[in-house]
């Protein structure tokens, strides 16, 4: 308590000059602020630590370059944008105010509000892990551009979703937010038939004569031309031992009603070559004669997208290159040739690539 113009009392010192109790309570003061000013810089630079989790630079939308993005706001610790959403977070508990124009709650998550597309995808693609120039790049896009999705794209598009909201900027046609996804298929092609006098070929031979099967793929060989060796004998009655007959010609083939047994995946190999084998099927009577196998296959259970034949009596086949580069599933038909339209087949297995 003041005494005069040039004292204080101070509890418990007692009476003392006001110059040095003034100057003393002022370094006390800046100590205070010094110590809290420090403290928030400590908290920063944690949290940009934190976030640094990667190699490389990571802009966020407000055009701040860092390691890696604070997993709370979204943006590079400690830019403006960053100390908005943080004290948004701190005044409201969440992120996402309706007049921040920063950051949007997605779940439990807070993410940026992106401006365009381009920002949106390179945001998706970080927190994904891509390179820019992978499967995840080309999905997302494709996506932006209103293209057409395989399954295994979806799949990727979908992950961004999760962890970037959709993006901003609608799309042709309303894709994005939507997914043109690719659910076409196509069956087997059906196999033509002959004239009599013709042999039914899956491949085209340019043998003299040859013409289309009609009424579906393959072609028409003419016939070989047989001939019969007459019989010799001796003796006054007749007998004597007959000639050899020639070969009659094959009939047109007719196609087969059972599917391959056996049909399985042996391996896959490389990341994308898969090794399907099935067991030797034997026509029923009045069937065939066999000409080979045709194999269809797709992203989906029932999908005939591509297709690869294979000729003869062999029993095993590679089917290289599956997936594009994008890994995931693909299902496996079988069909016995001639194959009858709509007949039956083996499968669909499923085998799994693993190349990106």
């Amino acid at each position: 308590m003041a005494t005069d113009s040039g004292t204080i009392d101070v509890p418990v010192v007692g009476k003392k000059k006001k110059t040095p109790v003034l100057l003393g309570a002022a370094v006390v003061i800046g100590v205070i602020i010094y110590a809290i000013i420090q403290k928030n810089k400590n908290a920063a630079a944690a949290a940009a630590a934190a976030a640094a989790g990667s190699t490389g630079q990571f802009t966020d939308p407000g055009g701040n370059v860092c390691a890696a993005p604070n997993p709370q706001t979204g943006y590079c610790p400690g830019s403006p944008q960053d100390q908005q959403a943080l004290d948004n977070i701190a005044a409201t508990g969440s992120a996402g105010t309706a007049n921040s124009g920063y950051t949007e709650t997605v779940g439990s998550n807070s993410i940026p509000l992106f401006t365009n597309n381009a920002v949106w995808a390179q945001y998706a693609e970080q927190l994904l892990g891509s390179d820019g120039n992978d499967a995840t790049s080309a999905a997302l896009g494709a996506y932006l551009t209103g293209g057409q999705l395989t399954e295994a794209q979806a799949s990727l598009v979908e992950e961004a979703i999760a962890v970037a909201n959709y993006p901003p900027v609608p799309g042709p046609n309303g894709d994005p937010p939507g997914m043109n996804v690719s659910t076409a298929s196509t069956p087997p092609a059906s196999l033509g038939t002959c004239p009599s006098g013709y042999t039914f070929s899956t491949t085209q031979t340019s043998a003299a004569g040859e013409i289309a099967a009609t009424g579906g793929t393959g072609w028409c060989e003419p016939a070989a031309s047989t001939t019969t060796t007459p019989g010799t004998g001796s003796g006054s009655t007749g007998t004597g031992s007959g000639g050899t007959g020639g070969t009659p010609a094959p009939s047109t083939p007719q196609p087969i009603t059972v599917a391959p047994a056996g049909f399985r995946v042996v391996s896959v190999t490389g990341g994308d070559n898969v090794n399907l084998a099935w067991d030797a099927l034997t026509p029923p009577a009045g069937e065939g004669p066999l000409t080979g196998y045709m194999i269809a296959y797709g992203p989906t259970s029932g999908s005939q997208q591509y297709k690869q034949q294979v000729g003869g009596q062999t029993t095993e086949a590679t089917v290289p290159g599956v997936g594009g580069g994008a890994a995931g599933s693909h299902f496996f038909e079988l069909w016995a040739l001639p194959a009858k339209t709509g007949g039956p087949h083996a499968g669909p297995i499923e085998a799994k690539t693993t190349k990106t």
